[in-house]
């Protein structure tokens, strides 16, 4: 049953704002009353799970590298705030085990986004699922990809944890894919993540009536909020949740919908 509004989940933490995939971002997302948070994850030379979008570090560091070229050590030094503005200098790149230990002490849902080039590896789900266990946040993360065979393959593991389905299309290909497994169960799989503007509201019912969640990436403007809120979107991934979550509030208290 989708909740009495969208599930507000902040875009790399609060990213219109602070900068992204870092501390400041994520803290900013739990002070104005996000429901979780959108990150993602890339595996270093050593094996550490490590928070941040691109797998070159250029364009929030500065530093011409890749994340899975370098150490921990090495890369943890890394300025990923000042491209945002002075007041962020010196945040890091954060571990993900250090991101889940926030979420869990202040109870934000996390939805981890698995990277890779060219696709995420078997060590990097191993190491976020351990991550994940070590952090007792189990019942609340979701594991998202584009690249499907490697969310799907998480079947086969007794370990696995829930995942969603990223996609810029809702095309044929994606449709059969989640019918047939619709049809003989969905497994791990319960959910999908189109790009906001691939979905119409036929689609959302039929999403709906093969029981997967929708959540819906990247919706900024409210009066696009409004109108996913009507077709019964469970989530809105947002750049700006303050603003999402003043909008939807002042909405619902004046008409009594979503």
């Amino acid at each position: 049953m989708a909740p009495d509004r969208p599930r507000i989940i902040a875009h790399r933490g609060s990213s219109g704002t602070a900068p992204e995939n870092t501390m400041a971002a994520f803290r900013l997302a739990a002070s104005e009353g996000a429901f979780g948070i959108e990150l993602d994850v890339h595996l270093t030379a050593d094996g550490i799970a490590a928070v941040c979008h691109d797998g070159h570090l250029l364009r929030t560091t500065g530093v011409d590298g890749r994340i899975g070229q370098m150490d921990w050590d090495d890369l943890s030094r890394l300025d990923a705030g000042s491209w945002k503005g002075p007041q962020y200098a010196g945040e890091r790149i954060p571990r993900l085990s250090e991101v889940l230990a926030f979420c869990r002490r202040t109870g934000l849902w996390v939805n981890i986004e698995l990277k890779g080039e060219p696709e995420p590896t078997e060590s990097l789900v191993d190491a976020v699922i351990r991550d994940v266990q070590d952090a007792r946040m189990t019942g609340a993360v979701l594991l998202s990809s584009f690249h499907h065979g490697c969310l799907l393959a998480a079947d086969d593991r007794p370990d696995g944890l829930p995942v969603g389905l990223l996609s810029e299309t809702l095309d044929e290909g994606l449709w059969e894919l989640l019918e047939e497994r619709a049809e003989r169960g969905r497994g791990l799989l319960s959910a999908v993540h189109p790009h906001h503007a691939a979905l119409s509201r036929p689609d959302a019912v039929r999403l709906h009536d093969m029981g997967y969640r929708i959540n819906l990436w990247t919706v900024n403007e409210p009066g696009d909020a409004a109108r996913y809120a009507e077709w019964g979107a469970d989530a809105l991934i947002t750049d700006h949740p303050a603003r999402l979550l003043a909008f939807l509030e002042s909405r619902r208290a004046g008409n009594g919908r979503p």
